[in-house]
């Protein structure tokens, strides 16, 4: 008789324990695969979830501020001879809310907050692979199933959408406007369209989105809601590959768009004075960022031009205290500070006495003749300033600061200069002060003949001069140190000249050393990004196969210990085999083959058991525990 028919047979006879044994192995088999094909599951699930919300998107340039919107026609203007980017387009990109016009705040017409509002031209489309059918125009937008159902709209309805509507200057200032018509912008809409929520249809930058609220409207429609014509905040670019390129494009995209923009797109203008022969660095946002005034500093003293820091301010009254003198105030005055004194960068200020204002400090201030004699005030005169600080919560606190008179400028040369103050919309474009239309509140019964005089012969030439730390700290709470709060800087070429050579020289030498990521003008790996987040730190194969470790250890210790049972109840059977001839080796490879037969048979079994292991969990994370899971 031979090994294998001993084998045979002794499968045969001990089938109940056999069957036993076969169905452990089973069992140890499929959990573990089970486990590995659910994380691998979950895995692929989590990429195709990643790259479906971008479509065929690689990068993308996102920022808070606005900017052309036709530089991502000049970008793609220099990609295209390497055909790298088949296509960059803009978009404004905003968070909303959104809810079915005439439709009560309850159940059946609740106000949905965190909509993703795109406002995008047909180019946006290619994106994805299939164009809807009627593209946004107007009032007419599209939703996506995700907000359709949210809001409970249908084709041909109309919804309030209300967007945010950012201002000129920071909110947290003077300057901001705070109230509900300026900050926010409410549009009555038609729904002409409602896609899946799938492909472009959930179309998100954020990874945290797992079901976006997504509505598509024209980008120029929204552009004039906003007062943004022709800018954009985003801007999309994919390769031109459907495959995205390797990390290493972001900085090719980055250093073209360091090359396309100007200084529009950094929030910058260079403004020319002709009268007194210098160049006025502002911000479309009325305060330089701490950044930009650092840079352009920088590049004056590398051209050799001399540059200077000015803060404005808007005092409320400036009236000349003391004893036994009469109270008089000069309502809505400029004060701007300036560096003074004979080595100031722009040369000494005239006073009406023919010599040269001092430098100045903390405690003093200049009037120019006008305001002077409106107050009767001579040198040496104690000078009260009233005026608004922000305060928390869009208020206002009203502050009182008391400096002393050192001098009184003439009515003309730099210590008058208009260009001093930027263009501030509701001020400075003003026929009369009657007509100011300030984000904070002014009392006109204030405002006299003679205030209305001067606007309009000196408009926005400031009334009083302090030194450039005071002027820079009024804004700010007492205990901040004077930071912030620039202008703009003026720069002067260093001979005198035509004006307009200079400006572009100083723009182009400015655009050299202007970093867009400083400005948060940045292409993103999207895509890369996404991937990245997908696979993340954990493998979810291992993860599903530790939280069935338990399974497996019960799995593999109930083989063991039905094995061991087998062998002592063949003891007799192995001791006759022994007693017959066979060698203790032969024995050995008798009941090795037996296990090897019986481990293939429970791992035949097992297999299909994994596969529905697997069925099983994967169903339930899409059903059962829907809720915890999310989606996959």
């Amino acid at each position: 008789m031979t090994r294998w028919t001993i084998v045979r047979r002794s499968l045969g006879y001990y089938w109940r324990s056999n069957l036993a044994v076969v169905l452990g192995v089973a069992v140890a088999v499929a959990v573990p695969l089970g486990s590995l094909l659910v994380g691998n599951s979950v895995d692929g699930s989590l990429r195709r979830l990643a790259l479906e919300r971008l479509g065929r998107l690689d990068y993308a340039l996102g920022s808070n501020a606005f900017f052309r919107e036709s530089l991502a026609a000049d970008l793609l203007g220099r990609l295209e001879p390497d055909g790298s980017f088949a296509l960059v387009v803009p978009a404004i990109i905003l968070k909303a809310s959104a809810r079915r016009a005439g439709a009560r705040e309850d159940a059946s017409g609740v106000t949905v907050p965190r909509v993703n509002v795109l406002g995008v031209r047909e180019g946006f489309w290619r994106l994805g692979d299939d164009l809807p059918q009627g593209l946004p125009d107007g009032r007419r937008v599209i939703l996506n199933q995700n907000l359709a159902d949210d809001i409970g709209a249908a084709l041909g309805d109309a919804i309030l959408l209300t967007a945010p509507r950012r201002g000129a200057a920071p909110a947290d200032t003077l300057f901001g406007r705070r109230s509900p018509q300026h900050t926010a912008r409410s549009m009555r809409l038609i729904v002409t369209g409602i896609v899946e929520a799938k492909g472009i249809g959930k179309f998100s930058l954020r990874g945290d989105e797992p079901r976006p609220r997504n509505l598509y409207i024209s980008l120029g429609w929204l552009q004039r809601q906003l007062g943004r014509e022709g800018q954009a905040n985003t801007i999309l670019a994919a390769s031109g590959a459907r495959v995205a390129p390797g990390p290493d494009g972001a900085p090719a995209i980055n250093r073209a768009l360091g090359a396309a923009a100007t200084l529009e797109d950094f929030g910058l203008r260079l403004v020319p004075n002709t009268a007194l022969g210098y160049l006025s660095a502002e911000s479309s946002e009325l305060v330089l960022p701490e950044s930009a005034v650092e840079i352009i500093r920088g590049t004056a003293e590398e051209s050799g031009f001399r540059a200077a820091l000015t803060s404005v301010y808007l005092a409320n009254s400036l009236e000349l205290v003391g004893p036994g003198l009469p109270r008089r105030a000069v309502p809505y005055s400029v004060v701007a500070g300036l560096e003074t004194g004979r080595d100031a960068p722009f040369g000494p200020i005239p006073l009406i006495d023919g010599d040269a204002a001092p430098a100045l400090t903390t405690d003093d201030i200049l009037l120019n003749a006008w305001t002077a004699e409106d107050l009767g005030a001579r040198v040496g005169d104690t000078i009260e300033m009233v005026y608004y600080a922000a305060a928390a919560r869009g208020g206002l606190n009203t502050r009182t600061r008391r400096f002393t008179l050192r001098g009184i400028t003439a009515m003309a040369g730099s210590g008058m200069d208009r260009g001093l103050v930027p263009a501030f919309e509701g001020i400075s474009d003003a026929e009369r002060i009657q007509d100011w239309d300030p984000p904070f509140p002014i009392d006109m019964a204030r405002i006299r003949d003679k205030d209305e005089d001067y606007w309009n012969q000196y408009r926005t030439a400031p009334k009083a001069l302090v030194s450039l730390e005071t002027a820079r700290s009024l804004w700010q709470p007492q205990e901040v140190p004077a930071v912030g709060w620039v202008t703009s800087v003026r720069v002067a070429p260093p001979e005198p000249g035509a004006l307009d050579e200079a400006a572009a020289g100083f723009a182009r030498a400015l655009l050299h050393n202007l970093s867009p990521g400083r400005f948060g003008l940045a292409f993103l790996p999207v895509r890369q990004l996404a991937l990245d987040a997908a696979g993340g730190s954990t493998d979810f194969g291992v993860l599903f196969l530790s939280m069935s470790a338990f399974l497996v250890a019960a799995a593999a210790g109930l083989v063991g210990l039905l094995l061991r049972l087998t062998v002592e109840r063949r003891a007799k059977q192995m001791g006759i085999l022994l007693a017959t001839g066979f060698t203790q080796a032969s024995v050995t490879r008798i009941l090795m083959g037996e296990g090897l037969l019986l481990a293939l048979a429970g791992a035949v079994i097992g297999a299909p058991l994994g596969v529905g292991y697997a069925w099983l969990i994967i169903r339930a994370l899409r059903t059962w525990w829907r809720g915890a899971a999310g989606e996959f």
